[in-house]
């Protein structure tokens, strides 16, 4: 195939990519080949080949994998060509004329087939730790100089053994198929030459990742342990890059999760290229992140808060729903023109209001209890019955109105109750089981949790219900380590969120989404913020009466997030007639609605009148339990809007039995005295009986809210 004599060398792109005669005449050779014997698939091939197919196949062609080893007289290189169709790669061929033992291989890889080299299969490959093993990977002398590029790279190469830059990608590929090649990995590979070597690396046992860290896809091959390394590498850049998007949204008051969908769709087809068409995983997945951000909720909110809206809650949570739904049904229905099934569907799933976006931005916003209280009871319980709706309608099955009505309460109600069992179950359990390490407690309480959900699922209920009064019991119960536990929630609940908003950003496909849908979704959305929520708030309002004022705020606070686009993939799931429309139709919507409401609320909150100079949060008590003698330790820190600085330690009048054992200021430690003045950043160690806790925590908690009032306050009943 070579010639010495006149071996012409052109360069494409750089002098290190050169093409030659043989490229293009194999390339020929090949691709008409292909057009004869399979004239229904397309061809693709590296030196311009290109021919549309019908059949949903199209071949991938690299007549020459690394033209300058070739040229230059090296045998490391190969002729490689794959197969694709819309499940992936379905066959790889790679031919390497002088192998590492001077003869020639030919590798065949084939999707659920054992790969062969010269016919033969090959052994599975060895399950190895990334530190073990050698890299194979390229990179181009022009993108050292990228730091998003070198940084990665040199990263990779200093996690393995050793590192191989060879200049065959597909020849790599077939070393690692063969465990002659630990792992390989290179940034922005193209089709020609990544699908080759995944059917030869797949066939052989081994895994193919791409992900995507700082704009550049990294491919990924390579033994399932390996590849688990490299993919927590790389993945890693992903969580902090929307880590820094937390940052960036605190600081421009835009809503995080507009920021986590932004990354899912540039890693998506319409960006980096990843493709994630797999409703019922996302349907999955969408589930799971959402049992954990609801159960964050219920853990990190205060009873007290929501008690004395506890109806407005549950009246905006179902009657709010029911009216909503109605409302852009009716709508959807009679002015755009859509069918009753998608009409009622879309008036269900963008009806509920989104828990994370909810807990996220109303807490930024200086609000009166009884708003925050109201807005985050609705949130936690008005997914239950959207989700049993939707299903309903998804399925089939004919329900009629009284009877899917019954069976949402029926559901709801058992769900509740579940929800309560097992969270003072779990109560019970934590005050009575000393566990070996404090890290251990945040876990077990999740865990009763996810138990409620789990249970309530289980007995076709609804579970969401069960994980949000679950958590609500166990986060206000007296517990062992409750600070770390709610700690430990709010960081799971944002990787939760980062997961779900990201791979809902990934589901999206941006390219079918025309001007039509997003004006049916513009106008189903002020239909839902301008009519359907303020509706819904004034009816619920006959339930508890609010002044007028915080119910404007109620109607202009319905933020929509993720929630709404995790329940259109029920419907994508079930193959609804025109579920993919409307899920692109419920992904503009919220996007849109969420920019307009999120930003706008601390500003509509001081028009109104309902915003709130910031006051002395509650005191945080963190309980450790001291087995032997019967006592817990609490530990208090004096936060700066704390009105306990200033107060000593005698005026603190702590019940019998209860002392404060040491104070730590600046990491300096004291032993305190009656007349110890406390200042803020302070550190208190305070020792009380097992019957005395409740009393002590009540009693610091009121000093820190009315300091040297504290007394007057107690009289007071405040």
């Amino acid at each position: 195939m070579r010639a010495e004599a006149d071996l012409r060398v052109d360069t494409k792109t750089s002098v290190s990519d050169v093409v030659t005669a043989a490229d293009h005449a194999c390339e020929e050779y090949v691709v008409s080949a292909l057009r004869r014997l399979r004239p229904d698939d397309g061809v693709v091939g590296e030196e311009g080949a290109a021919h549309e197919g019908t059949s949903g196949r199209t071949w991938y062609v690299d007549p020459v994998d690394g033209t300058y080893n070739y040229a230059s007289g090296l045998a490391y290189w190969c002729s490689a060509l794959a197969l694709v169709d819309d499940d992936g790669v379905l066959l790889g061929a790679v031919h390497q004329p002088v192998g590492p033992t001077g003869a020639g291989e030919t590798w065949l890889g084939e999707r659920g087939r054992r790969t062969t080299r010269n016919g033969v299969p090959v052994a599975p490959l060895a399950d190895r730790d990334l530190a073990a093993v050698s890299l194979a990977s390229y990179i181009h002398p022009d993108t050292v100089t990228d730091p998003d590029v070198r940084e990665p790279w040199l990263a990779l190469v200093s996690a393995v053994a050793t590192p191989r830059v060879l200049g065959s990608g597909s020849v790599d590929l077939a070393g690692v198929a063969a465990g002659r090649v630990g792992v390989w990995a290179q940034h922005s590979s193209l089709p020609w030459d990544w699908y080759p070597g995944v059917a030869l690396v797949e066939g052989a046992g081994g895994t193919t990742r791409v992900v995507e860290h700082r704009g550049h896809r990294w491919h990924l091959a390579g033994s399932p342990r390996a590849v688990a390394g490299l993919f927590l590498l790389v993945g890693a850049g992903v969580l902090l890059l929307a880590l820094a998007a937390i940052r960036v949204s605190v600081g421009v008051g835009l809503p995080s999760l507009l920021l986590y969908l932004g990354i899912g769709v540039v890693l998506g087809e319409a960006g980096i290229g990843l493709r994630f068409e797999d409703a019922e995983l996302a349907h999955a997945l969408g589930f799971a992140a959402l049992v954990v951000i609801l159960a964050e909720g219920g853990l990190t909110t205060p009873w007290t808060k929501i008690r004395p809206v506890l109806r407005m809650g549950i009246a905006l949570a179902t009657v709010g729903i029911a009216v909503s739904v109605l409302l852009v049904a009716l709508f959807a229905h009679f002015l755009l023109g859509l069918s009753w099934e998608i009409s009622v569907l879309l008036g269900a799933v963008t009806s509920p209001t989104d828990a994370a976006a909810v807990f996220s931005v109303l807490r930024r916003v200086p609000l009166p209890s009884r708003l925050t209280g109201t807005l985050e009871a609705e949130s936690g319980l008005n997914d239950a019955p959207t989700v049993v709706l939707v299903s309903a309608i998804s399925v089939g099955g004919g329900h009629g109105v009284w009877e899917l009505l019954g069976l949402i309460v029926a559901e709801l109600s058992v769900g509740v109750v579940i929800g309560l069992a097992v969270g003072y179950a779990g109560v019970w359990v934590m005050r009575r089981v000393a566990l070996p390490s404090s890290g251990l407690y945040p876990l077990a309480v999740l865990s009763f949790a996810v138990l409620a959900y789990a249970g309530a699922a289980t007995l076709h209920t609804s579970g969401f219900a069960a994980v949000y009064v679950a958590a609500l019991v166990l986060g206000n119960a007296e517990l062992p380590h409750r600070v770390a536990t709610r700690s430990f929630s709010e960081g799971m609940a944002w990787i939760a969120q980062i997961g779900l908003f990201v791979m809902l950003g990934l589901l999206v496909s941006p390219g079918s989404i025309d001007a039509a849908t997003v004006l049916v979704a513009v106008l189903a959305g002020l239909v839902l913020t301008l009519l359907a929520r303020p509706v819904s708030v004034l009816v619920t309002s006959l339930v508890q009466p609010m002044p007028v004022r915080e119910l404007a705020f109620l109607s202009w606070a319905g933020l929509r997030g993720a929630v709404p686009i995790v329940l259109c993939t029920i419907p994508l799931s079930e193959g609804v007639e025109g579920a993919e429309r409307l899920f692109n139709i419920v992904f503009v919507l919220s996007v849109v609605y969420t920019l307009l409401t999120g930003p706008t609320l601390p500003l509509v909150a001081r028009l109104l009148g309902v915003a709130r100079r910031s006051e002395p949060r509650e005191l945080e008590v963190e309980a450790a339990p001291l087995e032997r003698i019967a006592a817990d330790l609490l530990q208090i820190t004096i936060s700066p809007k704390s009105r306990m600085h200033g107060v000593e330690v005698g005026e603190l009048r702590l019940p019998r039995g209860s002392s404060v054992a040491l104070v730590v200021r600046d990491g300096t430690t004291l032993v305190p005295e009656r007349r110890t003045v406390l200042k803020r950043g302070d550190d208190l160690l305070v020792v009380t009986t097992r019957r005395e806790r409740e009393a002590t925590e009540k009693r610091l908690r009121t000093v820190s809210l009315h300091g040297r009032l504290a007394r007057w306050a107690a009289d007071q009943g405040r």
